[in-house]
Order: structure tokens, then C-alpha cells, then sequence
């Protein structure tokens, strides 16, 4: 049994994730040269601090919760089968109704329509949808069919497997071909997802984590954010999204930085988790991870028109945030059929009673 008091922080930790990922897709600082003027480059720090240091802990928390999630719901329902039918509603059905309507904003706004390919739609339709954060989702759904493997309960077979993906993670060694552009599993993914299987065998120590005294806590923040501003300092353009520019150190830094990171923002969830509002917009997080990047994005080129680039991030960041979860409430409230459909079944009211149920 997952405790309340467990269950609200990773809800809490999961609504600052989505806030992270809204930021990194937001971002505005893909140039740098020592040679640009002063505020530019202060500019470029900051969104690299925030974006490629402080967010990038948000994706590696996210597959946690889901396989901690799906490790709970596998036990409980002592049965494969039963698990697979529950995530066709929740993650099968959302990625390809979430995948359509984005196909059809596409298709209608964003290209030439008289170039139809129906082959191609097709294709970006299920396999590589238009928006780039469906990876993940698409990862989820494959590694659903792996949860047997997984989770398997042999204390040797854990062992070696994690020390396996955690080894190929940390040096960022893909242990999947590519699918349709991208892998057919992320080690990142598979990695953190198998991880937070195993932690939800040790609930206990988790919460004992998330709630450790504020001076270890106090250390723990000082690392994360020393080890990103090291890294920054090395390597401030660091990519490894289907790419190899970086060094070993600034990578293995990288890394260091997003463990660390993962600890903290499970620690703030535990701090904010008593927060109604926190908890009620955890039902939307999913709503806005789907969207936040079409149709919303098309924010940036209306505020192009009127704001400076350089302080377009720090307006379309908390704007996008704003207009995603409006969305999501409005739609959550005035077509809850519509919005359960497009988010298999998540929403504030059964966060909130899934919550109040536990013991």
C-alpha cells in the first residue's frame, strides 16, 4: 500500500515536472559564441542553468513515477494481462487520440495542404507524432510490454539489470535501434523507469528520502547546483538528444547533476505536497504535458512580433504554463468526456480521490 503522505509528494513532484519540461521546450538560447554581447550571454546562462541543468531532471522523475506506478499496479493485480488491458485506456488510447488531433492542427496550420501524403500522416500519426515530448509516451507504451521482465522478482536478476542500465545510462550507451527516427526505447527511460519499480519495493526508505532534516537536504541542493554550474563552465552547450557533443566529464557531470536533481525535486514535492491547489493541478499535468507544444506554441510567433527574443522565455514560459492549465480546466469542466478520452481517465477529481482513499 503506498502511503497518502507518499502519494501526495509524487503527485506535487509531478506537477513541477511538467513545469520543467513546458520550460525546456519553451526554451530561447540555442546560440552562444564568447563573442556575444554581454546580456545575451548573461541570458544564455541563465536559460542553460534553468533549461539543460535545473529541467533535465524532470524526464528521468516522470519515468519513476511511472514505473513505480506501474510496479503498484502490477502487484496488485497479480496478473499481466489485467495491467495491460488498464494501460490501453491510460497511455495507448491518449497517445493516439492526443496524436490525431495534433495530425489535424498540423495539417490545417502548420503545412502545405496540397501536398497530402496520406502514408506520411499515417506514420507521424503512430509512430513519430508531430509534437517531440510523445517519445516518452511512446517509450511507455513499449515498455508496458517488458514489465514481466522488469519487474522480474529475482534478487540476482534485479541486481544485474539495474547495474546494467544504470551503467549504460550514465554513459549514455542506447541499447535499442531506432524507430521511425527515434529509439525504439530510451536507456534513459528504461533505466529510471526500472528504478522506480525497484524503489516502490522500498516505499519506507523513499519517504524517509523526501522528508530527510533540512540541513542534509540543505547539502544535497548546494551539490545539485554546483555540479550544474560545473558543468556549465566546462561544457555550457553540452547535447546529447540524439547527439555526441560532449566530453566525458562534462557528461558524466551532467548526469551527476540529474541524480541529484531527481532527489530535490522529489524533496520540494514532500515540502508542497499539503498544498490543495498542487494536488488538484496534478490531474491536469498530463493534459499539459501532451499540449503544451501544439497548438500553444504557437504563442511564440504572436509574441515574436512584439517582444524581444531575449525576454521571450520569461513571458512564454509562465504564459504557456497559464494557458495549458486553463485549458485543461476549462475542457476538464465543460466536456469531461472529451478530457477523460484525451488523458485516459486522469483528472483533478480522481487524483484527489485516489488521495483521500489511502490509508
Amino acid at each position: 500500500m503506498i502511503s497518502k503522505e507518499l502519494s501526495k509528494t509524487l503527485y506535487a513532484s509531478n506537477v513541477i515536472a511538467t513545469i520543467l519540461v513546458v520550460s525546456i521546450h519553451y526554451s530561447e538560447h540555442s546560440s552562444f559564441s564568447s563573442d556575444t554581447e554581454f546580456f545575451s550571454r548573461v541570458n544564455f546562462y541563465i536559460q542553460e542553468f534553468i533549461v539543460d541543468g535545473i529541467a533535465r531532471s524532470a524526464v528521468p522523475l516522470f519515468a519513476i513515477l511511472a514505473g513505480f506506478f506501474a510496479y503498484s499496479s502490477y502487484i496488485k493485480r497479480a496478473s499481466f494481462l489485467l495491467l495491460l488491458k488498464s494501460k490501453i485506456k491510460s497511455l495507448l488510447v491518449p497517445y493516439m487520440l492526443c496524436s490525431l488531433v495534433i495530425c489535424v492542427y498540423y495539417f490545417f496550420f502548420i503545412t502545405n495542404t496540397d501536398n497530402f501524403n496520406l502514408s506520411y500522416y499515417v506514420s507521424r500519426w503512430l509512430f513519430k507524432p508531430f509534437s517531440i515530448q510523445f517519445w516518452f509516451l511512446r517509450d511507455l507504451i513499449f515498455l508496458t510490454l517488458f514489465i514481466p521482465i522488469l519487474f522480474f522478482n529475482n534478487k540476482f536478476f534485479k541486481a544485474l539489470l539495474g547495474i546494467i542500465l544504470f551503467l549504460s545510462w550514465l554513459f549514455e550507451i542506447q541499447v535499442t535501434p531506432k524507430f521511425y527516427g527515434w529509439y525504439l526505447l530510451s536507456i534513459e527511460t528504461l533505466f529510471y523507469f526500472w528504478l522506480g519499480g525497484f524503489l516502490c519495493q522500498y516505499r519506507s526508505q523513499l519517504v524517509k528520502l523526501a522528508s530527510e532534516r533540512y540541513e542534509m537536504l540543505l547539502y544535497l541542493h548546494i551539490i545539485w547546483i554546483g555540479l550544474i554550474l560545473s558543468r556549465i563552465f566546462i561544457d555550457p552547450t553540452i547535447n546529447i538528444w540524439y547527439r555526441e557533443d560532449y566530453s566525458g566529464m562534462s557528461l558524466l557531470l551532467y548526469k551527476a547533476s540529474i541524480i541529484f536533481g531527481i532527489i530535490a525535486l522529489i524533496h520540494l514535492g514532500w515540502k508542497v505536497r499539503m498544498i490543495t491547489a498542487v494536488q488538484f493541478l496534478a490531474g491536469f499535468s498530463f493534459f499539459v504535458y501532451i499540449f503544451h507544444m501544439h497548438p500553444v506554441i504557437s504563442l511564440k510567433g504572436i509574441l515574436g512580433a512584439v517582444i524581444a527574443k531575449e525576454v521571450m522565455f520569461y513571458i512564454l514560459v509562465p504564459l504557456g504554463i497559464t494557458v495549458c492549465y486553463s485549458a485543461a480546466l476549462i475542457i476538464s469542466y465543460f466536456i469531461p468526456l472529451v478530457f477523460n478520452l484525451l488523458t485516459g481517465g486522469r483528472s483533478p477529481t480522481r487524483v484527489t480521490k485516489s488521495v483521500s482513499e489511502l490509508n
